[in-house]
């Protein structure tokens, strides 16, 4: 068997395919990145000098050989070297014994520590909307947020009742350390919440209303606070109970039920 010169490209960075040398039978192998990161996207490609010529494309992870390709490209993630062999034949656009082969070896760097991105979307709303953290960690195996349940696994998002404004770290864990990275949302306009202690009197009697606030400029009950009012309601009827709240130029009120007798 004839075996014709080789043209090695194992290191090329870029997704454009080589330009070969006048042989008239050779083949190139290279990888879109090398070195590359443990856990990358990485993209391997192979050409023959001749678009007749059959190529067979052996060790790629998770693939079966590729037969019959002049030319291509499979993208995979990197998480161990390898040694990828191309052999040609056919360049004359005969099954010839002509036959070209060459082969391209993937080195791996440990991975640093995870990067990690985290978003709130959308990241300004009105109090008791819904906005949702998304994240997404590289080189992590696992991640977590002290602010806000639900962070796991590395990548995904969760929605939250907006409350006030806040920052949530999300902080993940990998090979090469830990990194983290935070998300801002704010919350405009005020929360109110009301309830009595009881909500059900027998007969006529005395209440007392309590109210939790957030992200307010006062009150109708007084001084912002969050807790029961200073001094008991007497109610007659079955009745509401109300509070209202101003932020800025934002008004808000809630209110609860009192009932009472039968």
């Amino acid at each position: 068997m004839k075996t014709s010169s080789v043209i090695l490209a194992a290191a090329l960075a870029g997704s454009s395919l080589p330009m070969l040398a006048h042989a008239d039978n050779s083949v190139a192998a290279w990888f879109s990145d090398n070195p590359a990161v443990a856990g990358q996207s990485v993209t391997f490609y192979w050409q023959a000098s001749s678009p007749t010529a059959h190529c067979s494309v052996e060790g790629l992870p998770l693939s079966y050989p590729i037969h019959g390709r002049s030319s291509g490209n499979r993208t995979f993630t990197a998480n161990q070297p390898i040694t990828v062999n191309v052999s040609c034949w056919g360049f004359d656009g005969r099954f010839s014994d002509t036959s070209a082969d060459t082969q391209a070896t993937l080195q791996i760097l440990p991975p640093g520590p995870p990067v990690v991105t985290a978003a709130f979307s959308p990241s300004s709303v009105k109090v008791d909307n819904v906005a949702t953290l998304t994240w997404n960690a590289q080189y992590a195996n696992s991640c977590s947020s002290p602010d806000i349940s639900g962070v796991s696994g590395t990548s995904g998002s969760v929605s939250i009742l907006a409350t006030k404004s806040m920052k949530a770290k999300v902080v993940c864990t990998g090979p090469g350390g830990t990194g983290e990275a935070t998300a801002d949302l704010k919350v405009t306009g005020p929360y109110i919440e009301v309830w009595t202690t009881p909500s059900y009197l027998s007969g006529p009697g005395y209440v007392t209303v309590n109210w939790r606030i957030h992200n307010v400029d006062s009150c109708t009950n007084g001084t912002p606070l969050n807790g029961p009012s200073p001094t008991p309601t007497w109610i007659n009827a079955t009745q509401q109970v109300w509070v209202g709240c101003t932020h800025g130029d934002t008004a808000a009120s809630a209110s609860a039920w009192v009932n009472v007798g039968n």
